[in-house]
């Protein structure tokens, strides 16, 4: 948007944000540039050579804070089934630097999705009497206790998903997301039942 002139700039910012209200979701992984994305694999380094080519100085880092402000905007059972998908396909590879590619997205998934601090520092709160709150608070505190087991088992670092003697493949991490509730299969979908 930077390079663009005044008007485009504005058209493209209205077309944004429409698609951010209606489909957020699908803007999210397109604009996701943090570092850590742009350099978990190479070929995503390569991909990230183009990209960083075409953006001018700084545009990295604001493409960066829209994708996870559009990430916060999506149904969090969706992005716990981005994630957790991911992490399975991590695991199946089953090589050590997939292992820790597997870490570092339950890391993620963590401070997106289950750590409470984490949630209210991008805005998501309850009211007066801690009752309510943003649909990705109620979220988390619906499968609170699933989590809490899964984060025993794998650790807020993710090192159980580095050694195989925790979890031993894609299978093994399904197992333990179907025990704790947190299966995709499980949730139901349609209006507030995830």
């Amino acid at each position: 948007l930077a390079s663009a002139d005044e008007g485009g700039a504005r058209a493209a910012a209205a077309a944004l944000e429409n698609i951010a209200r209606t489909m957020p979701q699908s803007l999210y992984w397109p604009m996701c540039a943090s570092e850590e994305a742009l350099e978990s694999s190479p070929e995503a380094a390569a991909r990230a050579g183009v990209l960083r080519a075409a953006l001018p100085a700084g545009a990295a880092e604001s493409l960066g804070a829209l994708g996870a402000a559009l990430a916060d905007a999506a149904p969090p059972h969706i992005r716990w089934k981005g994630l957790s998908e991911s992490i399975q396909n991590k695991l199946a590879d089953g090589s050590p630097a997939a292992r820790a590619q597997a870490a570092a997205l339950w890391r993620e998934a963590r401070q997106a999705l289950f750590v409470r601090k984490a949630l209210e520092r991008r805005g998501h709160v309850t009211d007066s009497k801690n009752r309510g709150g943003t649909r990705a608070l109620m979220w988390m505190q619906k499968h609170e206790n699933g989590f809490k087991s899964m984060d025993r088992k794998l650790g807020s670092d993710g090192s159980g998903l580095l050694d195989v003697r925790t979890v031993k493949d894609e299978t093994d991490f399904q197992r333990l997301c179907h025990a704790n509730s947190l299966l995709n299969s499980d949730f139901k979908v349609g209006a507030g039942q995830n």
